[in-house]
């Protein structure tokens, strides 16, 4: 009886692997050698203006797309001193000053005012916190009052304000005697919703 001869079939040799290499390597080559030419014959200058024109665009563009909506204000300041009393008191455009006494976190110290003191601490290491859900256009006074100082020490008093574009920090205040009270910053809600500090 004859055996079956075995029959090989070999899509690929070594001849046809060794001309693909080549080929991606000749590939590859011309890549490296022309990749300097890839500006569509801009210059470098050109080039970088073509992208910041097309970042300005992004910019206006997100901008555009930003939900829109009453400017939201928040107000908040920390201190370490330890059993140091400083309040947070803030004043809005028509005159209604926040503080510990009229925080109006129940709406009836300004009735016409969303805006509250919705957190108040007595004693160091503390935070205390005011916001207002849709501000008013105008100028907010921002105080540090010292209510109670450890005798013979100083307590230095950090702030910052988030809106919706973020977070901004207030200058660092130092209260050196009771009942001192010092002008941390004044925000400015502008008309187009915009929040200065200054």
């Amino acid at each position: 009886m004859l055996r079956r001869r075995r029959r090989h079939i070999e899509i690929f040799s070594i001849s046809a692997l060794d001309l693909f290499a080549s080929a991606l390597g000749a590939f590859i080559l011309v890549t490296i050698i022309l990749f300097p030419y890839y500006g569509e014959g801009r210059t470098a200058p050109e080039r970088l203006a073509l992208k910041d024109e097309t970042i300005r665009r992004l910019e206006s563009q997100l901008e555009a797309a930003r939900p829109p909506g009453p400017p939201f204000v928040l107000v908040r300041i920390r201190w370490a001193a330890s059993g140091a009393d400083v309040d947070l008191h803030v004043t809005d455009p028509a005159g209604q000053e926040f503080f510990w006494r009229r925080p109006n976190a129940s709406g009836l110290d300004y009735a016409s005012s969303a805006a509250e003191l919705s957190s108040d601490m007595t004693g160091g290491p503390g935070v205390e916190v005011w916001e207002h859900p849709a501000a008013t256009p105008g100028p907010y006074q921002i105080d540090y009052v010292a209510n109670g100082l450890p005798a013979g020490s100083t307590v230095e008093v950090s702030g910052a304000v988030f809106d919706r574009t973020g977070r901004r920090a207030l200058p660092p205040r130092t209260l050196r005697t009771a009942r001192e009270r010092v002008r941390a910053a004044t925000l400015t809600v502008e008309d187009d919703g915009r929040v200065v500090i200054r």
